[in-house]
């Protein structure tokens, strides 16, 4: 599994209109590229969210940068406009697995 981690610099009182565009543009990625999903956070400095992103390998990490259909298109300037910057932080290859979707809850831990 692969995962990137993302930095965005939302422009003051664009974050809802940027969370609307950054949730379209995943869905698309996910449905056209094979993503295994995202989620995007709140940070404690006001204008900057942090997203993750789950690949199986890189190479659908790099293939998803080549889609351009028109939803795709529209997704991408929508989240722009709402940015006054953004990078790649982090490009990462999983060690060890152990994230949970749901908290543990009791009996016997193996």
């Amino acid at each position: 599994m692969f995962t990137v981690i993302y930095e965005f610099e939302v422009k003051e009182g664009r974050e809802p209109a940027f969370r609307e565009a950054w949730l379209a543009l995943t869905r698309l990625i996910y449905w056209q590229a094979g993503s295994l999903g995202s989620r995007l956070h709140h940070t404690n400095t006001p204008g900057l969210m942090l997203g993750y992103a789950q690949w199986p390998s890189r190479e659908h990490w790099r293939q998803a940068g080549t889609l351009n259909g028109p939803d795709t298109a529209r997704a991408r300037q929508r989240m722009g406009d709402c940015l006054l910057g953004s990078r790649v932080l982090h490009e990462l290859d999983v060690a060890e697995d152990f994230l949970q979707s749901r908290a543990f809850a009791g009996g016997e831990m193996k």
